[in-house]
């Protein structure tokens, strides 16, 4: 387990796109969109290919549960079932999904994703970091907060953070993410205290404090999920770009 380490961001939190901010252009994220994968990892079912694991190369995971790889295998249009998943990759055909909270309230089930950058970031320099999340369908709940914890060293991939004592460095609101079959572009903008190599994305909440939402739409195969009652959300195209310019940058967290 990493331990906590000092570190101050400046943070602007969005959903959608605000305004347009000058950035560098170059995406420091390894395999950002998921297209790289480990060929012989994974079992075909329905209209989907999947991975009880991440095996996606450059991502890895962690926590007590598993987190899935998807890849659409078929050039049909999908349409929205408990088997198709209610949506289609943002872009490409491969996207992640994992949990953020299982029921009975108290099992503090929880899968992390960690992706991991080309280069370490620069102290002092602003970044831009976005992607794209939706609610799986099928799912009856989501919640209302998720984290992002930076390191400077490789996270192990088991039993992270289950004693919730890892404080995220950035945490960003997600309650308006109900729409299922839809992606929803998140944007977070950050000063880095530098050597930043690797970052974890998740729930860093017990149950007991997770707030949960209701989804806007409860789909017609929920029944499906009913036994699992979980939150569960797909992820995206994720991209970490340097900035030039730190204006937009105005709220300040510490560890």
């Amino acid at each position: 387990m990493i331990a906590p380490y000092r570190f101050s961001l400046f943070i602007f939190v969005a959903l959608f796109v605000l305004k347009t901010i000058q950035s560098s252009g170059q995406n420091l994220v390894v395999n950002s969109g998921f297209e790289e994968y480990n060929k012989n990892a994974f079992r075909k079912t329905c209209k989907f290919l999947f991975s009880d694991t991440i095996n996606v190369k450059g991502w890895s995971s962690c926590g007590n549960d598993a987190t899935e790889s998807w890849h659409q295998c078929s050039s049909s249009s999908m349409y929205v079932s408990n088997k198709d998943l209610g949506i289609k990759p943002h872009s490409g055909k491969w996207m992640v999904g994992f949990n953020v909270m299982k029921y009975p309230i108290g099992n503090n089930q929880r899968e992390y994703i960690i992706g991991r950058t080309l280069k370490p970031l620069q102290s002092g320099s602003a970044y831009m970091l976005t992607f794209y999340l939706s609610p799986r369908d099928g799912c009856e709940y989501g919640i209302e907060e998720l984290g992002i914890a930076f390191s400077n060293n490789i996270v192990p991939s088991t039993n992270y953070n289950t004693d919730f004592s890892i404080t995220p460095h950035i945490t960003f609101p997600i309650a308006d993410i109900t729409q299922k079959g839809k992606w929803y572009k998140i944007t977070l903008n950050f000063v880095a205290t530098g050597g930043e190599t690797n970052f974890v994305l998740g729930n860093f909440n017990p149950d007991f404090t997770s707030k949960t939402v209701v989804l806007s739409e409860d789909s017609k195969h929920a029944d499906h999920w009913n036994e699992y009652a979980r939150s569960f959300y797909f992820i995206d195209d994720v991209e970490i770009v340097e900035i030039q310019n730190k204006r937009d940058a105005t709220l300040q967290l510490r560890d």
